[in-house]
C-alpha cells in the first residue's frame, strides 16, 4: 500500500470520527456553562448550593471521561492504517515531506467536512449557534453575571438615563415586531432585536 493512500485513509477516518463525536464536545461545553451557573447561583442556602454544585461535577466528570475515551478510540481507529502497513522493520510514519502526501492529508481532512454538511438536513441556526444559545439561555446565572458587566460598561460609556421604559406588546401578528422596528430606528429608543439572540438581557 502507498503511502499517500495510507495517510488518506488515516486522516479522513479521523476526521470522520471527529464529526461523530461532536455531540460529545457540545455536552461537555454545555456542562461547563452548568458548571459555571452553579458556582454563581445565589441560593441563601448553603447545602442546597452545595447539592447543585456537586450534581453539576458529577455531570461534568462524567461528559469529560465520555469525551476522552471517544477521542482515544477515534486516535487509535486512525493510526490502523498506520499501523498495518508497517513494513517490519522501518518507521511508523510514512514520509510527509513530499506533495503526495501532503495532497492526501488535504483531501483526507476535507472530504468527510463536505459529505457530512451536504448530507445533513438544513436548519436555520447552526450546529455552534443552538450551543451558544444553549449555553447562556440553559444558564440563568450566567446571563446575569453577562447582563452586569454589560451595564458597567455601557455607564462607563453613557450616563444612567432615568426615563421610564416603553414596552409595547399585543397579540401574535398584531403588528408589534414592526412597532418595535419603527421604534428601534430612532436614536431616543433602544430595543431588542433578534440579533440580540441569545443575550436578552443585554440590548
Amino acid at each position: 500500500m502507498s503511502d499517500w493512500l495510507i495517510i488518506l485513509l488515516g486522516v479522513t477516518l479521523l476526521c470522520v470520527g471527529l464529526i461523530l463525536m461532536r455531540r460529545s464536545f457540545y455536552r461537555l461545553a454545555e456542562g461547563s456553562a452548568g458548571l459555571l451557573n452553579a458556582l454563581l447561583d445565589d441560593v441563601p442556602d448553603e447545602m442546597e448550593k452545595q447539592r447543585r454544585l456537586i450534581a453539576a461535577v458529577g455531570r461534568q466528570l462524567r461528559a469529560l471521561l465520555v469525551f476522552f475515551v471517544l477521542l482515544t478510540s477515534i486516535f487509535a481507529v486512525a493510526a490502523l492504517p498506520f499501523i498495518v502497513a508497517q513494513p517490519a522493520e522501518g518507521p511508523l510514519l510514512p514520509d510527509l515531506a513530499n506533495w503526495p502526501a501532503l495532497l492526501a492529508m488535504l483531501v483526507g481532512g476535507t472530504l468527510p467536512f463536505v459529505a457530512f454538511s451536504s448530507t445533513g438536513r438544513k436548519r436555520d441556526y447552526s450546529e455552534w449557534s443552538i450551543l451558544l444559545h444553549r449555553m447562556v439561555l440553559d444558564n440563568g446565572n450566567l446571563g446575569a453575571l453577562l447582563f452586569g458587566w454589560d451595564v458597567k460598561r455601557f455607564r462607563r460609556k453613557h450616563p444612567i438615563d432615568t426615563r421610564v421604559p416603553l414596552l409595547v406588546s399585543g397579540l401574535a401578528r398584531s403588528g408589534t415586531t414592526a412597532l418595535t422596528t419603527l421604534l428601534a430606528r430612532s436614536s431616543s429608543v433602544r430595543s431588542l432585536t433578534y440579533a440580540s439572540m441569545p443575550f436578552l438581557l443585554c440590548p
